[in-house]
């Protein structure tokens, strides 16, 4: 138990420092707890990864209005909105949708006009990563509608955000995970599989 302990608290060391990208953290997170069965949160680690399912995304819907918590996201209140810890506000993104042409030749025209909107965020952390390195620039494509041909575009420092906020649950997780893990230690190892 000492050995995961340390594992995990390594990690969490990793994550304040700056010294690991989430995506990385959160797997070796995956790959330490791995052999406990049973364990509870391998479900929220792995949409914060990957990213929501149309399912998770509806039993969200269903929970609360996202039209409420946009403008929360703007004025910057960035409370837990939903079931558990597993879901923040940090995920609906304020931005433009910005209506787009593709020609033939795969050229894309910009209309003129824009709306202003939110989204929620389904991308996975990994993506998010992704889209950061790749666009360092003011303004990173988040989402894109086939059916009205409107690209969402948000500011990257909302997307930056929505990584430090992450950064900061894991860190909370993992300082419940050790606690737990301290408490009752013989607990986990009935659960650990061989």
């Amino acid at each position: 138990m000492q050995e995961l302990i340390a594992d995990l608290e390594r990690v969490k060391q990793q994550l304040t420092d700056n010294s690991v990208n989430t995506s990385d953290a959160i797997l070796r997170i995956l790959n330490c707890l791995r052999p406990i069965e049973g364990f509870e949160y391998v479900g929220f680690l792995n949409r914060e990864l990957l990213g929501y399912s149309n399912e998770d995304i509806d039993r969200i819907a269903e929970k609360k209005e996202h039209s409420a918590t946009a403008d929360l996201v703007i004025s910057g209140s960035y409370s837990t909105f939903s079931q558990g810890d597993e879901l923040t506000i940090d995920r609906v993104l304020p931005g433009l949708k910005v209506e787009i042409e593709i020609a033939e030749d795969g050229t894309i025209t910009v209309a003129d006009e824009s709306r202003v909107s939110t989204i929620f965020c389904s991308c996975g952390i990994i993506e998010i990563e992704q889209l950061l390195s790749k666009h360092p620039e003011l303004y990173a494509a988040v989402d894109y509608d086939e059916s009205t041909n409107c690209v969402f575009m948000c500011k990257t420092k909302h997307l930056k955000r929505l990584n430090d906020s992450l950064r900061k649950k894991i860190c909370r997780f993992l300082d419940d995970t050790i606690a737990e893990i301290r408490i009752d230690s013989t607990c986990f190892l009935d659960k650990i599989t061989e």
